[in-house]
Parts: C-alpha cells; sequence; structure tokens
C-alpha cells in the first residue's frame, strides 16, 4: 500500500493509498479517509478528477495537486489558470542531450537548448506559448542551471 502527503490548512496529512491501472490511459487512485471514507480519484489521459466521494472544493484541488506532483513525470509547477489546472512538464528529449521539451497539459509548447560549446542556453516557445512568457522560460533555464529539473 502506498502512502499520499498533503498539507491542508497548515497540517501535513498522510493518507493511506491504493494505486490501481485500469488500463493503459486510465489509472485510479483509491485513497482512505481517517474514519474509512473511501476517494476515488483518475487520471484519464491526462485529465485528472475526483470520481467518488465528497470533498470540499479546496481539499479535492489540493490532493489533486499532491497525486499530480507524485506521480506525473517531469512535473515542474502545477496551477489554475482560466479556471483550468495547467500542468507544466519539462522533460529532456530522448537521444537528444541538452535539449528540453516544455509542455503544458501534455501539448508541445516550447524548448530549452544547452549549447556545448559555449555553455550559453537558449529557449524558444512555439506559436505564442499561451501564457508562456519569457521570464517563464528564463525561470526554468535558471532551475535546468540549479540541478532541480532532471
Amino acid at each position: 500500500m502506498n502512502t499520499l502527503t498533503f498539507t491542508y490548512r497548515n497540517k501535513t496529512i498522510t493518507a493511506p493509498m491504493e494505486v490501481v491501472k485500469k488500463h493503459m490511459s486510465s489509472t485510479e487512485y483509491h485513497l482512505s479517509g481517517k474514519a474509512g471514507q473511501l476517494y476515488i480519484f483518475r487520471c484519464e489521459s491526462t485529465k485528472w478528477s475526483l470520481v467518488y466521494g465528497n470533498l470540499t472544493d479546496e481539499l479535492r484541488e489540493c490532493i489533486l495537486d499532491a497525486l499530480i506532483m507524485q506521480f506525473e513525470p517531469h512535473i515542474v509547477k502545477t496551477f489554475i489558470y482560466k479556471g483550468e489546472r495547467q500542468i507544466v512538464t519539462i522533460g529532456e528529449v530522448s537521444g537528444n542531450s541538452g535539449t528540453w521539451h516544455v509542455m503544458i497539459n501534455h501539448y508541445y509548447i516550447g524548448y530549452l537548448l544547452h549549447h556545448s560549446d559555449s555553455g550559453a542556453y537558449s529557449w524558444h516557445i512555439h506559436n505564442g506559448g499561451g501564457w508562456i512568457r519569457p521570464r517563464h522560460m528564463e525561470l526554468f533555464i535558471e532551475m535546468l542551471k540549479d540541478g532541480k529539473l532532471n
């Protein structure tokens, strides 16, 4: 049995959790409440949701963020933008050391590039990039330099 640890209203909570793989693009996370309640969260393709159990909106979002931070690969940040959860991931391109794709909700948004000959970094935002701005790309480069991204 796994556990999920999250902070809610300045309290650190650890809940027992079972991970149930339903099929290739769907996984359920069964959390147990302290009084034996069952809460089922699901990740289907790229969408996360509470599918069983009643929680306040604030607690539901807190648990969803904790699940995403624990189970999404290459996660950098999660937050709500215009009412929709944004999941920012940055992963190194396989077979192309020194290049990282920047993704939002699993959609390609741009890349970061390390020039091995000069040691410099550069970036590109694809098609305007939505809410991503140059300052975000510079922050991601600083995270790379500090070893905070794999």
